[in-house]
């Protein structure tokens, strides 16, 4: 499953492509195949995921691990329930 609920929230587990044409997310079965406009040089990926999947959301959303790697875990101050809904939303 790319979702695991935590004590304060929900994890997710991302495999993300940068320096796409646009930012994007898709459901697979272990991970959320994320593609984001932003190079990954000096974080600036890492802050477009963020912020995207904030406005998502609508909740507030950080990396907690995969800083400097293409796999990345980020957790996300939701319950899963509402974390999934959001989700099927934009796909």
């Amino acid at each position: 499953m790319f979702y695991e609920a935590s004590r304060n929230g929900t994890l997710l587990r991302l495999s993300v492509m940068a320096s796409a044409r646009k930012f994007s997310v898709k459901v697979c079965e272990n991970f959320l195949k994320t593609e984001v406009r932003a190079k990954p040089e000096m974080g600036k990926a890492n802050l477009e995921i963020e912020k995207e999947f904030g406005k998502i959301l609508g909740k507030k959303a950080r990396i907690i691990l995969g800083w400097k790697s293409p796999k990345k875990l980020l957790f996300v101050e939701e319950v899963p329930e509402k974390v999934l809904q959001a989700l099927k939303e934009i796909a």
